[in-house]
This record gives C-alpha cells, sequence and structure tokens, in this order.
C-alpha cells in the first residue's frame, strides 16, 4: 500500500499527553507500515546538540535567564 507522505504533530498543554500519544502513534504506524517507514522526533530534538539545547530550554521553566543570554539561543 502506497502511502506518500505525513508529517503528524501534536500540540497542547504541558502533561496533556503529547509525548504518551505521539509514541503510540508511532508504534502504531510502525506495526501497520513497517519500522522504516516511520520517523519520531520532537521539537527541539533528533540530535545530540537538540537534545542538549532542549534540556536547557526546559530548565528556564524554574530558573531565571538574563535577557542577553537569551539572544545567543536563537
Amino acid at each position: 500500500m502506497s502511502l506518500g507522505s505525513m508529517f503528524i504533530t501534536f500540540e497542547g498543554i504541558d502533561g496533556c499527553g503529547k509525548t504518551t500519544q505521539s509514541i503510540l502513534l508511532a508504534k502504531y504506524m510502525s506495526d501497520l507500515y513497517g519500522e522504516d517507514n516511520v520517523v519520531l522526533t520532537r521539537e527541539p530534538g533528533g540530535t545530540s546538540f537538540n537534545e542538549l539545547l532542549r534540556s536547557v530550554f526546559c530548565q528556564f521553566q524554574t530558573t531565571r535567564l538574563i535577557s542577553s543570554q537569551s539572544y545567543f539561543y536563537f
């Protein structure tokens, strides 16, 4: 069965289950279309640097950031 390409995103507030649902969908799609045809990623994520950047951003929810330093991330 030829499906073509799809890009599916999950949006919602913190703690609403986006990660859980995306993992469940990826498993379902992998079973249906093959593991080689499914890519699961998150923003920012996917590479070692992006995972490090993600951990820094997640840390800022509880710590204060100096505004001039925040420009270096973009």
